[in-house]
């Protein structure tokens, strides 16, 4: 939306710009001066925005992906200068990748760039050189291992986990008859780490156990597993596959012995850990462990042990997934939320004749979580199955909750009541909002660059006028800040409906129940290409602009999706973006 209004007008709804419908939201009350001017008075932060993404930008020049780039169109006899000059640079991570592309300098200069990067005090550094000396001529490698030899044995003598760790990663590229000493410094390091008590050391420690001398792994898994910290037994009993064959059968059983003792722990939090060890322990004792934590009263235990069924023999399957089935039913019926959204969870891996009678049973659940988690699982039921429980959702008043997006799956939002929680995505960070903005409003946090890309395309309407839309067909911006502490803009977002990859899924299912002829998909792609069309017109790199982030908006009737009408389609998540 654009400025063209002064914030000294009135704000009433005859001084609103003519476009302002371009921006209206189906399901979505009429923007009001109020949110208008809103958005409005947040353009007196761009100046210090812009200010900030170009001094971004100029750092960003020199930057990894700089670096990188600039390697890859460098002549081959320019390239060592400029991998060279990466590597001198103050920067970590362009040093790192300026040491990973040290093959692609001519055979002449790998070992004096190989060197450089050795003498390097950052552990990964000199690990990535390490990784090269193959790379080198074969004259130049004795040369280079014996120094990566003098790097190791400094390192382990350095008190920090961290490089001892990369310098137990580098033993095998010192020279072969340095190994096994090496090894077995290592193997006392190790043993030191297992009973230092920092838990960080020991877990550090346990992640090196593979790298110590083959004949003593069995007994440092089994000092890891005599550990009072969980994950430093998870990890250890993870390394049973790096144990002699002849041992693991023992430290199996030892396992067992730890699961049995956690699964009787009075604490929900110490049974939780040690399920997930479920499957490193005897095969034949899996079955009655994963049983053991189904009858358990902790949801999260049970859902947890349901996911361990794959991990026990085949013979027993069925059976445990009865049982999981019968945990499901009392659950589905109990008065606990938290226990019926486990359960719900739960019905992914029950067989697929009983997944449609247990979503009916969760259909009749008045709890949000539940009902969304049910709504997911109908899509994962046989295609005779899935039109009939539509038809459910449908006499219930649920269809809003089939084109939901999945930003609210899986979350635990309490109705009614205002608060905030993350959404777990790769890429940038999003905040769910719950109470009265629950499915109107989520919080993007983005780069400054990324936002001023939004944000170009979000303000033309002009530009998608002219591309033959009657809307602006870009995730909708309500207001954004500046956020100081992170140094990312705060975007206020609308929540859209489903995305088009699994509205291509589910929509033949709506449309029959509705006795719809078209579910619009071609019509939609067409205009998924013309959205696509005008950013490359524009040179702006979206990052991941698949079906996934194309979403859809439904008319509304009385609160409910009107399937008979071509929802209209928007890009969303810029947090990859680019323009020139």
């Amino acid at each position: 939306m654009n400025p063209e209004h002064s914030h000294q007008e009135t704000e009433t709804a005859s001084s609103l710009p003519n476009y302002i419908g371009m921006y209206a939201i189906p399901g979505y009350e009429a923007i009001s001066p109020k949110g208008y001017y809103r958005y409005i008075r947040n353009e007196d932060q761009l100046p210090l925005i812009v200010a900030q993404a170009e001094e971004n930008q100029a750092k960003k020049d020199k930057s990894f992906a700089w670096w990188e780039n600039q390697i890859e169109q460098t002549p081959d006899n320019k390239r060592a200068g400029l991998i060279r000059q990466g590597l001198n640079n103050p920067d970590p991570a362009v040093q790192l990748a300026c040491a990973d592309m040290i093959n692609r300098a001519p055979d002449n200069e790998r070992a004096g760039l190989i060197r450089q990067g050795l003498d390097n005090h950052n552990p990964a550094v000199q690990r990535a050189c390490a990784r090269m000396v193959w790379q080198s001529p074969d004259n130049e490698q004795a040369g280079l291992r014996t120094k990566v030899l003098e790097i190791i044995r400094q390192g382990l003598n350095n008190p920090d986990p961290a490089v001892q760790r990369a310098c137990v990663d580098m033993i095998n590229r010192a020279p072969d008859n340095e190994q096994a000493g090496l090894r077995t410094k290592a193997l006392e390091i190790i043993r030191q780490g297992l009973n230092n008590p920092d838990p960080t050391v020991q877990l550090a420690c346990a992640d090196m156990i593979n790298r110590a001398p083959d004949n003593e792994q069995a007994g440092l898994i089994r000092q890891g597993l005599d550990n009072h910290e969980p994950a430093v037994q998870r990890a250890c009993a993870d390394m049973i596959g790096w144990a002699p064959d002849n041992e693991r059968a023992g430290l199996r059983t030892k396992v067992l012995e730890i699961i049995r003792q956690g699964l009787d722990n009075p604490d929900p939090a110490v049974q939780r850990a040690w399920v997930d060890m479920i499957k490193q322990a005897p095969s034949n004792e899996r079955a009655g462990l994963i049983r053991q934590g189904l009858d358990n009263h902790e949801p999260a235990v049970q859902r947890a042990c349901a996911n361990m069924i794959e991990w026990a023999p085949v013979n027993e399957r069925a059976g445990l997934r009865t049982k999981v089935l019968e945990t499901i039913q009392r659950g589905l019926d109990n008065p606990d939320p938290a226990v019926q959204r486990a359960c719900a969870d739960m019905i992914k891996w029950e067989p697929d004749n009983e997944k449609a009678g247990l979503i009916r049973q969760g259909l009749d659940n008045s709890d949000p979580a539940v009902l969304r988690a049910c709504v997911d699982m109908i899509w994962r039921t046989p295609n005779n199955e899935q039109a009939e429980l539509v038809k459910v959702l449908k006499e219930k008043g649920l269809t809003s909750l089939v084109i939901e997006p999945p930003l609210y799956k899986g979350s635990n939002m309490t109705p009614g009541r205002f608060q905030r929680a993350k959404f777990t995505k790769t890429g940038s960070e999003t905040t769910l909002l719950g109470g009265e903005l629950e499915g109107k409003a989520i919080v993007r946090q983005l780069t400054l660059e990324a936002f001023l890309t939004w944000k170009k395309l979000y303000d033309d309407h002009q530009l998608w006028h002219n591309n033959g839309f009657d809307y602006v067909p870009i995730e909708p911006i309500f207001s954004f800040r500046l956020n100081r502490r992170t140094g990312l803009v705060d975007v206020y977002t609308g929540v859209l409906d489903l995305n088009l990859a699994d509205w291509k899924k589910i929509s033949h299912e709506i449309i029959t129940d509705e006795n719809i002829p078209d579910n619009f998909i071609s019509e939609l792609e067409q205009d998924r290409d013309r959205i696509l069309k005008v950013l490359d017109e524009m040179h702006i790199i979206h990052g991941h602009a698949h079906d996934a982030n194309f979403c859809l908006r439904f008319e509304r009737k009385r609160g409910n999706p009107v399937f008979s009408k071509k929802p209209r389609i928007y890009l969303i998540d810029f947090d990859q973006a680019i323009s020139p």
